[in-house]
C-alpha cells in the first residue's frame, strides 16, 4: 500500500469534498470548516490543498494559504504579526485510524516543502496540544502563544510560527 498525495483545487474538490468535510468532526462543532471555507482558501492564489490517500482510502488533509486582512483579524493573527506574508495551515486532520503511522508528518513536511518552494519562509497556525504540535516542533516551531480556552472549546492550542528551512524541513 503506497500513499498517495493529491494536490486539491477547484476542478477536483468534488471528488473529495465529502471526505474532507467529514473530516472536520474531529473539532468540536463551532469550530469546523464549512464547504464555503474550503471553497474560499481554495479560491486564493496561494493555497497549498494536499489530501492523503493510502490504496483509494481517505488518510487525511493539509490546506494553508496567505492570509487576507480580514483572516489575519478573524484568527488573531494580526495582534502578533506586521504582514501576512507567510502561510497560515487553516486544516490539519489526520483520520484517526491512520495515526501514529507518520502520515501526518508526511503531509506537514510536503506542506513545508512547497510553502518554501513558493517563497515563503514562514508557516504559521493554531495546533492542538497533541501530535500536531509535535509534528510542528520537529519543522522548527517558535511558540507565539497559548490559548487554555481558543474559541471557548476547553481545549489548550498554540498559536505556532515555524521558520521554514530546507535543513529542517529535510529532518522531519
Amino acid at each position: 500500500k503506497m500513499l498517495k498525495l493529491i494536490s486539491i483545487n477547484k476542478s477536483n474538490w468534488k471528488t473529495f469534498q465529502s471526505k474532507i468535510i467529514d473530516s472536520e468532526k474531529e473539532f468540536p462543532k463551532d469550530i469546523r470548516a464549512k464547504r464555503k471555507d474550503y471553497l474560499n482558501v481554495l479560491s486564493t492564489k496561494s493555497c497549498i490543498f494536499l489530501a492523503a490517500m493510502n490504496d483509494k482510502k481517505y488518510v487525511g488533509t493539509i490546506s494553508g494559504y496567505k492570509p487576507t486582512k480580514i483572516d489575519m483579524s478573524e484568527h488573531r493573527l494580526k495582534d502578533y504579526f506586521h504582514s501576512n506574508n507567510f502561510i497560515y495551515v487553516y486544516n490539519y486532520v489526520v483520520n484517526r485510524n491512520y495515526r501514529g503511522k507518520g502520515y501526518g508528518k508526511i503531509l506537514m513536511k510536503n506542506l513545508s516543502q512547497i510553502a518554501l518552494d513558493k517563497g515563503y519562509k514562514t508557516i504559521v497556525g493554531h495546533f492542538r496540544l497533541n501530535n500536531s504540535l509535535n509534528i510542528i516542533n520537529k519543522v522548527g516551531n517558535v511558540r507565539m502563544l497559548k490559548y487554555e480556552n481558543w474559541k471557548n472549546q476547553r481545549n489548550g492550542y498554540l498559536l505556532c510560527e515555524v521558520k521554514l528551512s530546507r535543513r529542517a524541513i529535510n529532518k522531519v
